[in-house]
């Protein structure tokens, strides 16, 4: 009878050693997926805002481009009315 406790105590201990390893495995697993979906997210979302504001960048540097072009016409007309 104290054999059969023994070997009892003995196979629960290996069962629960391995319950332990899969359930580590499955947790640095899951940890794993997470943080390469959250990246994934990330990227995606920075990619629709550059995308939503690419047309702000065209505004701005046409108007940048206007401004210049005028202040160098002002620049030139006050160079030759002196």
């Amino acid at each position: 009878m104290k054999q059969r406790i023994n070997l009892l105590i003995g196979f629960s201990v290996v069962a629960l050693f391995v319950l332990m390893t899969v359930q580590c495995y499955l947790v640095k697993t899951a940890y794993e997926y997470k943080v390469a979906q959250f990246h994934t997210q990330i990227k995606n979302e920075i990619g629709a805002i550059t995308n939503n504001y690419s047309y702000i960048d065209s505004a701005l540097v046409s108007r940048q481009e206007m401004l210049y072009k005028s202040l160098s016409e002002k620049y030139m007309k006050g160079k030759k009315a002196d």
